[in-house]
């Protein structure tokens, strides 16, 4: 690993270091390229000798911005380099495809109809993240589809879940919670330990505040503009953007970030990008009826809001407790499912990485708010991608700082 440090006397006002920064040592500026420069708290120029030097102070925004480019780069790793997660997400694809196998002789035509039809929102979304091509046709009221037809199109997505795109994989596993859901249970014991599983799992990761939005501290920005409207009949709203960029990354970005993500092991010219809506374009933050500790949290760390704790990791969860009973894994297991999520859900841009990992912490994932080197399994920490990533992102991973600045 190397860093940069505060050079003044230096034309480019930094100096390349082999290591780690000291822990006395912080971010101060940003170079031209994206990169932290490091130093103390006795060396910290004032904005004009850093402007002079063409370096960017390193305040409250930049960091913000910086933890966004981190989570992307992080999410997109596991959509580019799948096996960190692939054998935790197949463990639950084989589960999936077991209990389909033990309940699908018995069903019929009228209980198969409604998730499939429901599946055109869910998984053939045209905004959606990890969507299937095509569409789930025939619908329920379509006559034509008998028992086998439908059949055939579950049995399609099984085939989807044993592929290395996570996002779909990932879409696919929350989607088959609610099919089990709608079909039931497949063991014989009364009371079903599949059920069982599901609902406890649920209660563990999913508390009740997830389903209030006024706790969650989010508003919808299409109801925002429709209510501002309603108010002000010259008011002119803006449509929610469908984006093509990396993770949570935005077209407002002040810091360089293509560099960045070069650095961290992504090749931007061949990364798998969807155009869809996210959750940071979706919504406003809300704060002032947010749960407590979750408000509390993103003010204390400096950390992003895109659309609060994370309630579809939480389902995630329960579906992978009721195939693959989740919650009696080994801690590594847990942590590499994480990573899973990531691909799906951060990459995505629907939720940043400190929202999965609030969740994530529910399943006793350690997690230490504003931190991510505990959330890592090992497998992953050992490989060359980490190493990379960790080096770029080093204020978001280090362990001998509080925080990236304080």
């Amino acid at each position: 690993m190397e860093f940069l440090e505060l050079d003044l006397m230096n034309p480019r006002g930094w100096v390349r270091r082999s290591g780690a920064p000291r822990a006395a040592q912080y971010p101060l500026a940003l170079s031209d390229d994206g990169r932290p420069v490091y130093g103390t708290s006795a060396q910290k120029p004032g904005p004009t000798s850093l402007k002079r030097l063409g370096l960017m102070v390193y305040d409250d925004e930049v960091e913000r911005q910086r933890r966004l480019l981190a989570d992307s780069a992080l999410g997109q790793l596991m959509v580019e380099k799948p096996r960190h997660a692939q054998r935790a997400v197949s463990r639950v694809s084989r589960g999936i495809r077991a209990w389909w196998m033990r309940k699908s002789p018995n069903l019929t035509r009228d209980a198969l109809a409604k998730p499939v039809a429901t599946a055109q929102s869910y998984v053939y979304g045209k905004t959606s993240y990890g969507r299937l091509t095509g569409s789930a046709m025939p619908l329920e009221t379509d006559t034509a589809a008998d028992v086998s037809m439908l059949k055939g199109i579950v049995e399609g997505w099984l085939s989807v879940l044993d592929g290395k795109y996570l996002p779909q994989a990932m879409s696919l596993q929350d989607y088959f919670g609610r099919i089990f859901k709608a079909l039931g249970p497949s063991d014989s014991t009364v009371p079903s330990q599949e059920t069982t599983r599901y609902e406890l799992m649920l209660r563990k990761v999913r508390p009740r505040w997830y389903e209030d939005v006024n706790l969650r501290g989010r508003q919808n920005l299409t109801e925002h503009q429709k209510a501002m409207k309603a108010k002000q009949p010259g008011y002119q709203g803006k449509p929610v953007t469908v984006s093509f960029m990396p993770g949570l990354i935005t077209p407002d970005f002040t810091i360089p970030f293509a560099d960045s993500l070069g650095r961290a092991g992504l090749d931007l010219s061949t990364l798998h990008l969807e155009a869809r809506n996210r959750g940071t374009d979706m919504f406003l933050t809300s704060a002032t009826g947010m749960e407590d500790n979750f408000k509390r949290s993103l003010g204390a760390h400096n950390l992003n809001f895109s659309a609060s704790a994370s309630g579809t990791t939480a389902t995630i969860f329960a579906s992978a407790a009721v195939f693959a009973d989740l919650d009696a894994w080994a801690l590594e297991d847990k942590k590499e499912f994480v990573l899973g999520c990531l691909a799906y859900l951060v990459a995505g841009g629907m939720h940043t990485c400190h929202e999965v990992f609030w969740t994530a912490r529910l399943l006793d994932v350690p997690y230490v708010d504003g931190k991510y080197a505990d959330v890592m399994p090992r497998t992953f920490k050992q490989s060359l991608d980490y190493t990379k990533w960790a080096a770029e992102y080093w204020e978001f991973v280090r362990a001998d700082r509080a925080g990236v600045r304080g």
